[in-house]
């Protein structure tokens, strides 16, 4: 039997093929990257958690409560209610409005820094993974980390229907 002879390409289309494939895996690696992340990503440090505490305690806790259960109008930091009120938001926006209307005798007052790490101890109060890296101060970056609520368990199946045969031996007892 013959060999089959392989076509071979004109250079100028070798070559594309040639630039064209770094090219292609390089589009593939820059969109994983600028694939959204969630809070479930480990997207902040301990460390920063307990500089946000810090400033939580001093600044946010009179109204927010010590345990940011929310006290009088102050919603609650944790938990389902808040939760369900960022559902789906990027940690940018809760950073953003936190700097714009926080403390409520100051707004504005506490640095973009002071804001993301305080953010960073919330998350962490609502059972959110830290990370090995702190969660960046600058807008872009937290605009793509969304915040989502824990996954619902699976539900058990539904039980099986008896079959016919069954019923009948049931129902002749």
């Amino acid at each position: 039997m013959a060999a089959m002879a392989q076509v071979a390409l004109p250079r100028s289309q070798a070559r594309i093929r040639i630039i064209m494939k770094p090219v292609f895996l390089l589009i593939a690696v820059v969109a994983a990257a600028a694939a959204p992340h969630s809070v479930w990503d480990g997207v902040y440090t301990s460390a920063q958690a307990g500089r946000g505490q810090k400033v939580y305690a001093t600044e946010c806790a009179r109204c927010h409560g010590d345990v940011l259960e929310g006290v009088d109008d102050s919603p609650p930091l944790v938990g389902q209610a808040f939760l369900k009120k960022w559902r789906h938001k990027s940690v940018a926006r809760l950073v953003d409005l936190t700097r714009r209307t926080m403390p409520s005798d100051g707004p504005g007052d506490l640095t973009r820094q002071q804001c993301t790490d305080m953010i960073a101890y919330i998350l962490s109060v609502n059972g959110f993974p830290a990370g090995t890296v702190d969660l960046a101060s600058e807008v872009e970056p937290q605009r793509e980390i969304m915040i989502e609520p824990p996954k619902e368990p699976a539900s058990a199946p539904p039980e099986p229907e008896p079959h016919s045969g069954e019923i009948k031996a049931r129902a002749s007892n």
